[in-house]
């Protein structure tokens, strides 16, 4: 019964509603509950059979103890070293691949991982193995590989690899938005505007603080605080967005006082004033601040924000100009 059992509970995710995915772990807690219970009991009949017909039964009752102590001990320590592995994503990826080394999803997880901790370089190879072992092309594994080679610089494969991202996937928005990126870096707007607004079209955020930057860069203003306005909507902890409608609020040419408190009070909520290195905040502080006519906290926030920029590992040096 607890073998059939084993298997009826797996059955309706395996065959009636399969779940369309890799096997993962927790599927096989409930099941394994009654392939343990069965050794426990087998086990149990076994040691009462052994003791009931041993001459010796204290000396296997103490063999019996001592094994099953040996035992939790082992099953303990082995439990220990795997919760180790959970102590970061970047140990439990590891642990994955090492235990599976040709295992897309794993290898793709790693590279995640460290892009997202900053190590782009790093996340290069196993991105690229992540390809590499996919038996067919994936959207994700495309987009995660051509993120590090725009990274370095690798623009032309970025470009062929998110474009068979979105051949596989055609709503992929994030892919769109990079595209435009690139663009960007090339100089050619009218095609970065156009990756830009389909991204857009899609729900993507980043995609309208792109174009909000875009539209900034032209002069177009009030289409550039909508495109921001839209972004911080639908990502309402998108700083970077809310920096930019406040600066645009404080530039206008007739702003009013309420405007200017609504814009300093938009920017506390994403950025400690006290605290933050971010010399965007501090140029947009400042900027609200001339516009209240407070010039002496004016030049202060301004004198931070130069400091922070020139503080930066590659300090932006248009900016700094400026």
């Amino acid at each position: 019964w607890m073998t059939l059992t084993f298997f009826f509970i797996l059955a309706p995710t395996s065959s009636i509603v399969p779940i369309r995915d890799l096997a993962f772990e927790h599927r096989m807690y409930l099941p394994s509950a009654f392939v343990v219970a069965a050794v426990i009991l087998i086990s149990w009949s076994l040691m009462r059979r052994m003791l009931e017909s041993s001459k010796q039964p204290n000396v296997l009752r103490l063999g019996i103890g001592t094994m099953t102590i040996a035992v939790l001990l082992m099953l303990g320590f082995r439990t220990h070293l795997r919760n180790l592995d959970y102590q970061s994503g970047q140990r439990l990826w590891q642990s994955a691949v090492e235990a599976s080394p040709k295992n897309p999803r794993a290898w793709y997880s790693l590279g995640q991982v460290l892009y997202k901790r900053g190590d782009k370089e790093a996340a290069l190879e196993p991105m690229i193995k992540a390809v590499g072992y996919s038996n067919e092309p994936v959207a994700i594994y495309d987009a995660g590989l051509a993120g590090c080679l725009l990274h370095i610089g690798r623009l032309d494969d970025a470009i062929k690899l998110y474009k068979r991202a979105i051949e596989n996937k055609a709503d992929y928005s994030q892919a769109f938005n990079d595209l435009g990126v690139i663009s960007l870096k090339r100089g050619e707007f009218d095609e970065a505007r156009s990756y830009f607004t389909q991204a857009s079209e899609l729900g993507n955020a980043e995609a309208f603080y792109n174009l909000g930057w875009l539209e900034r860069k032209q002069g177009a203003f009030d289409d550039a605080e909508r495109h921001f306005r839209k972004a911080l909507a639908l990502q309402p902890n998108l700083g970077s967005a809310a920096r930019q409608v406040a600066w645009l609020t404080a530039t206008r040419a007739s702003v009013t006082e309420q405007e200017l408190i609504a814009a300093q009070e938009l920017l506390e909520q994403h950025y400690d004033l006290k605290l933050t290195r971010s010399s965007g905040a501090l140029d947009t502080a400042a900027t609200i601040a001339a516009g209240q006519g407070k010039l002496d906290a004016a030049v202060e926030y301004s004198k931070q924000a130069l400091a922070a920029a020139q503080a930066n590992d590659q300090p932006d040096e248009d900016w700094v100009a400026e």
